[in-house]
Formats: structure tokens, C-alpha cells, sequence
């Protein structure tokens, strides 16, 4: 399988072999350190789910004995409230309606027996005159007396109750209505209070009329002084529009302060307009005397004209005096001049005045009509709240005299309680009694909520616990795979690694034969000068002797030659020996590096090999014996689930396979009947509950007769 997943990737896998190998080590260190971490964690969780698995086997055993505890107790308390009945009435016995059988089923949404007390009746139920499911014998035992005083006695406490229910519900509405006619009448004399300050009078209007009066005023006592400087003789008259204008302030004063009453303001109204006018012709009365001042003065002035004709006519002794009497003349005119200003301001600010008391009139007359439409409904609604406060009066005594009847039955009705306290005492403390086993009863059904949370949050954190062992399995087989194809990646790496390395052989081994042949073809070459040389030397020396018997011209020119080519050869053998040791140091140092080479990629490809494969094989154990952990917990859960079941073959034991994919198939089937377990489990305890909810509401009902029935009594 490895040779097919690589075999696709030598194309891939050849461009990444230079990489160096360190870094994957680095990486697989780094997730072999994560899957360890993982591992353990998931072992932890299995151990805390085992651990809460322990517990719900216990509580699931203490809650089956608690039940069977109750179980026993009801059927007890079920067959002595069956021979109460039958005891108390005298008759035959008759089979309850618990039964020891109903506990098994679910409780159903209404309570199948309905409460015969007095006070349910009370709260808006019609309670019938005569309780259908009570019958009394016509024996005249003392016990059969006692109970039907007994139900004679609920049927009065039940119409007292009652009649003391419909009292206060009638005081009630009686109290509601007054509050209602005192609501209204405060607002009746808001709205009059209202319509007196805003609707009758204006504020703004009051305003302007204010900055009118006193505009007025102290023109009036600018006019006052300056004749009081001019003439002392009319010092008196200015005081009369002073006096005047001290009684419209007043008057705006007391239009400012309103009374209450409605008939007081409608009075008060219509007496402002008759202090208007007054206030008005008194004006009129002081500008009549400037009137006749005005007149005086144009008397006064023909007067001086003739006076003057005459004073032309006499001589010139008494131009003295006619200058004295020319700056009187021209005071005079000048005082004149100033009361024609003031007679024509006067005149405006009568007209002014004039308007002023026409508006005032109308508004005057607006204001009657509104307090006379305003009392108009504050009377009404008066005699309204009369009517009402008169028939409550009426009713609160007739309610009074209903109370007092009740209250003499009630003082009959003790009496003949004081009788059947006794009996009720013992009914008191079977109720108690009921009352503490019904508090046990509700404390265990809490503490078995309480295990059934824990249970259903174990149950979650199993199952998130296992699809998260189940992704990291997955994860692992995805990991064991990607170092496979890394083994294989590595393989195919060392393999190409190897035939370059033996390429990068051959190379060095050409070219040091190269090298070797060029040293060979150098040594012949050398040796072969030296042969030649030799031979030269034997030639020279037989030419020599050639030549010594020849002539002298023809051995210079020979010798010359044959220095030339002595000289060529000793310069090919300098140059060969020089080059010699050279050639064999690169020779040497090139096999060095080749071996060095060869040896360290070697070294490197076999420790990275052997690196991987002992990581593998460690992965692979610790798959191993993870597996192995996981399927011994799954076992021991399923035995402890299913420790009386019988299907025990899904649990049997079952070698672990290498393949995953069918061991992670037994898992979930495994899991899926783990999971079928616990909803039986809650399906069982879903009716436990239900029969507890069924005995918990017949223990109400039994609790609320005995506390109604204890209520009676203390009445």
C-alpha cells in the first residue's frame, strides 16, 4: 500500500529530495508530543466517566429502595384512610380511588379527585347547597348526629364566609365611589380656581393694564412737581389723579389675589367696571379745571396786548417797568405753552382710558357668563355627590345590620364547634403526620431531579468525550498515514540520493583517471624526450665527430639547432614535473570529498531513517494500546449498564482487529446501544416521577381538607 501511495509522488518527491531532514523531526516531535497530550486527556475523561457512571449505579439503587419505601408506606396510608371512611360512616366498605396499581402510571393533568372544602367556593366557584358525593343515614346513633352537625356546621361557616366576602367587596365599591365624588369635586374647583386666574383676566392683559397705571402715575407726578415750581396756588389738584391711580392699583392687586368662592369673583367682577368708571370721570373732573386755566390765560393775554397799546402811548419813564412786566409776560407764555402740552397729553391718554373701559367691560361680561356657567355645573355635580354619599349612608347601614346577624350565627356556630374540636385533633395529627411524609417524599423527588441533571450532563460529556476519542482516532490514522507516505518520501529520497551519489562516484572516478592518464601520457612524454635526448646526444656526439672531419662552417650552424630543441625539451620536462604534484593533490582532494560526502549523506539518510521508523513503530504501539484502553472502558461501561440485561452478546469480548474502520464500527454500534440504555433509564425514571406527581397531588388534596377543616375548627 505504501509503494502505490508513493509511487504516484516520485515526480513530487524527486524535486523535494535535497531538503534537509531536520526540520521534519522537529514537526514530528511537535505532533507526536500533541497526540501524547491528547491521549492522556481522553484517558482522563474516560476515568471521570467511568467514576460518574459508578455513581449513577448507586443512586439508581438508593432511589429504587427510597420507592420502594414509599410504595409501602401509601399502601399503609391508603388502607387506614379505608377503614376511617368505613368506621366513620357505618356502612359497607367501599374500595378507595388509590389504588396501589396507579402509582405505575403517569400522572394525569388534572387531579382526579376534587377538594370538598368551604373555601374553594369562596373564590369565585358557586358552591351548591347540598355536596353531592356526601350522603348521611337516617340512624340516630350519636356518631351520625355528630356528622351531620359537622356538615351543617361547613355548610354556615361556608354562607358566612360568604356573606363576609360579598360585605367587604360592597365596602369596597362604597369606598370607591366617595373617593370618585372627592376626585371630582377637587376638580371642579381646580377648573373654577383655573377659569378665575387664566380664563376671566388674563395675565398678559393684567400686565399691560399694570404697566399702563404706572406710566400714568409718574407722568401724573412729573406734572404734580412742575406745578408745585410754577404756582403753588394748584398744588392741591394734582393729588387727585395720584389718589386715583393708587385705587387702580389696589384694585389690580385684589383682581390678582381671587378668592375661592365663585359667587365672590362674579361680585367682585362686576363691581370693577362702576371703579373704572369712577376712577375715569374723576380724571375728567381735573382736566375741567385746565380747561378754564386755558381760558383764563387767553383773557390774560388780550389783556397784556391792550396794556402794551397803552405803555406805547405813555413816555419813557416807564420802560423799566415794562421790562419787568415783559419777563412776567414771558414766563407766563411759557407756563402757558406747558399746559396746552399737558392738556393735549391728558386729552390722549383720556381716549386711551376710554378704550382701556370698553375692553375692560366686554371682558367684564365674558367673565359673568363663565362663572355663571362654571356655578352652574359645580351645583349639579354637588347635588350629584349628595345623592351619592346618601345612598352609600343608606347602604353601609343596611350592610351594618347583615353583620350583626352574621355575627350572631357565628357566636351559635361556636358553640357547636367547641363539640367537634375533639374529633378534629386526631385528624390533625394524621395530617401532620402525612404532612412530614409528603416533605420526605418532596426532598427525595428533588435529590433524584438533582441525580437525574447530574446524570444527563455525564451522559452529554460521555458522548462529546467519545466523538472527540473518535475524531482523534481518525486524526491518528490520518497521521500514521502521512508518515507512511513520509517513510515512503524518504525511501524514494535515499534511493536518489544513492544514484546521484554513485553518479558523483563515477565522475570522480573519470576524472581521476583522466587525471592518472594525463600523469601517464606526462611520464611517456618525459621519457620519451629523454630517449630523445639521449639519441640527440649520441647524434651530436657522432655529428660531432661527423663534423670534425668536415668543415668548420657547417658545425656552427648544426649546433645551433640542436641547442634549440635541447632547450624545447628541458622546458616540456620543467613544465611536466611542475604540474606532476598539482594533479595528484586535486586528484587526492577530490577523492577526499567524494568519501566525505558519500560517508555524511549515508550517515544522514540511515539515522533518518531509523528515526522514523522507531516513530512509527512507537505510533503504531500507542495506537495500539490506546485502542486497547478505549475498548476495555467501552466493555466495562457496557457491563456496568447492562449488569442485568440480557443482551450481553453486544458486550462479549471481542479481539481488536487491525483494521480501524470496523473497530470504529463496533464502537459506535456499541455506543448506540449505551445510548438505547440510558433513554430506558429515563423512561423508567420519567414514570417514577409521574407517580410521584400523582401521589404528591393526593397528598395535597389530603393536606388542604384537613388544614380547611382545621380552619373551621379554630373559628
Amino acid at each position: 500500500m505504501w509503494q502505490k501511495s508513493g509511487g504516484g509522488r516520485t515526480t513530487h518527491l524527486q524535486s523535494r529530495c535535497r531538503s534537509s531532514s531536520v526540520p521534519l523531526s522537529n514537526d514530528l516531535s511537535h505532533r507526536l508530543q500533541m497526540l501524547t497530550g491528547t491521549l492522556e486527556a481522553t484517558s482522563l475523561n474516560l476515568c471521570d466517566a467511568d467514576d460518574m457512571l459508578g455513581q449513577y449505579q448507586a443512586h439508581t439503587t438508593d432511589q429504587a429502595e427510597a420507592m420502594a419505601q414509599l410504595r409501602v408506606s401509601l399502601e399503609e396510608s391508603i388502607q387506614q384512610l379505608r377503614y376511617q371512611r368505613a368506621s366513620q360512616r357505618g356502612q359497607k366498605f367501599h374500595p378507595s380511588s388509590l389504588s396501589s396499581y396507579e402509582f405505575d402510571k403517569p400522572a394525569r393533568a388534572q387531579p382526579q379527585c376534587r377538594s370538598t372544602s368551604p373555601l374553594r367556593e369562596c373564590h369565585g366557584v358557586t358552591r351548591p347547597k347540598r355536596l353531592q358525593a356526601v350522603h348521611f343515614s337516617n340512624g340516630c346513633t350519636p356518631h351520625t348526629q355528630i356528622q351531620s352537625v359537622y356538615h351543617s356546621l361547613q355548610d354556615l361557616s361556608s354562607d358566612q364566609l360568604r356573606l363576609a366576602n360579598d360585605f367587604e367587596q360592597e365596602i369596597e365599591r362604597r369606598t370607591r365611589i366617595e373617593l370618585d365624588t372627592q376626585q371630582s369635586l377637587r376638580e371642579l374647583s381646580d377648573m373654577v380656581r383655573m377659569s378665575g386666574v387664566t380664563d376671566e383676566v388674563p395675565s398678559a392683559d393684567l400686565e399691560k393694564y399694570e404697566q399702563q397705571q404706572l406710566e400714568m402715575l409718574q407722568q401724573l407726578k412729573k406734572h404734580g412737581h412742575k406745578q408745585q415750581q410754577t404756582e403753588p396756588q394748584r398744588a392741591v389738584q394734582p393729588k387727585r389723579p395720584i389718589q386715583v391711580c393708587h385705587k387702580a392699583e389696589e384694585q389690580i392687586v385684589k383682581q390678582g389675589q381671587r378668592p375661592m368662592d365663585a359667587e365672590g369673583e362674579v361680585m367682585q367682577l362686576s363691581e370693577v367696571p362702576s371703579a373704572d368708571v369712577v376712577m375715569y370721570e374723576q380724571q375728567l373732573q381735573m382736566l375741567q379745571p385746565l380747561k378754564k386755566k386755558e381760558g383764563l390765560c387767553e383773557e390774560h393775554g388780550h389783556k397784556q396786548q391792550q396794556t402794551e397799546l397803552r405803555q406805547a402811548a405813555q413816555p419813557s419813564r416807564l420802560i423799566q417797568v415794562n421790562h419787568e412786566a415783559e419777563e412776567q409776560m414771558v414766563k407766563q407764555g411759557q407756563r402757558l405753552i406747558d399746559v396746552e402740552h399737558e392738556v393735549i397729553r391728558l386729552s390722549a391718554y383720556l381716549s386711551k382710558a376710554e378704550e382701556q373701559l370698553a375692553n375692560t367691560e366686554k371682558k367684564c361680561e365674558e367673565l359673568k357668563m363663565k362663572a355663571r356657567a362654571a356655578l352652574r355645573q359645580w351645583k349639579t355635580r354637588c347635588l350629584a355627590a349628595e345623592e351619592l354619599s346618601g345612598q352609600n349612608a343608606r347602604d353601609a347601614e343596611a350592610a351594618r345590620s347583615q353583620l350583626g346577624a352574621a355575627a350572631q350565627q357565628a357566636e351559635t356556630l361556636r358553640q357547636e364547634l367547641a363539640l367537634a374540636a375533639t374529633w378534629r385533633k386526631t385528624q390533625n395529627e394524621e395530617g401532620q403526620r402525612l404532612e412530614f411524609a409528603l416533605q420526605m417524599t418532596f426532598k427525595r423527588a428533588e435529590e433524584l431531579d438533582i441525580e437525574m441533571r447530574d446524570l444527563r450532563k455525564s451522559t452529554r460529556k460521555q458522548d462529546l468525550i467519545l466523538g472527540h476519542c473518535e475524531s482523534k482516532i481518525v486524526c491518528l490514522e490520518a497521521e500514521r498515514q502521512k508518515l507512511q507516505d513520509e517513510v515512503t518520501r524518504l525511501e524514494l529520497e535515499h534511493r536518489c540520493k544513492n544514484d546521484e551519489l554513485a553518479k558523483i562516484i563515477d565522475i570522480t572516478k573519470r576524472r581521476a583517471e583522466e587525471a592518472e592518464g594525463k600523469v601517464t601520457f606526462a611520464r611517456k612524454e618525459t621519457c620519451r624526450l629523454k630517449e630523445e635526448v639521449t639519441k640527440l646526444m649520441i647524434q651530436l656526439e657522432k655529428e660531432r665527430q661527423f663534423q670534425e672531419q668536415k668543415e668548420t662552417d657547417g658545425q656552427y650552424s648544426t649546433g645551433k639547432m640542436i641547442r634549440q630543441q635541447e632547450e624545447k625539451a628541458q622546458n616540456l620536462i620543467n613544465r611536466t614535473l611542475s604540474e606532476k604534484p598539482s594533479l595528484e593533490d586535486t586528484v587526492q582532494a577530490l577523492k577526499v570529498k567524494v568519501m566525505a560526502c558519500n560517508a555524511d549523506c549515508f550517515a544522514k539518510l540511515m539515522q533518518s531513517e531509523n528515526e522514523v521508523r522507531e516513530r512509527v513503530v512507537m505510533l503504531e504501539a500507542e495506537m495500539k494500546s490506546l485502542i486497547m484502553t478505549f475498548e476495555q472502558e467501552v466493555q466495562a461501561l457496557c457491563q456496568v449498564i447492562c449488569k442485568n440485561s440480557t443482551d450481553l452478546h453486544v458486550v462479549a469480548e471481542s479481539k481488536r482487529q487491525v483494521e480501524p474502520c470496523r473497530w470504529l464500527a463496533e464502537t459506535k454500534a456499541r455506543l448506540q446501544w449505551l445510548c438505547g440504555e440510558s433513554r430506558e433509564r429515563q423512561h423508567r425514571e420519567d414514570q417514577l416521577r409521574c407517580q410521584l406527581h400523582h401521589c404528591r397531588k393526593q397528598l395535597h388534596d389530603i393536606t388542604y381538607r384537613m388544614e380547611a377543616e382545621r380552619q373551621q375548627t379554630i373559628e
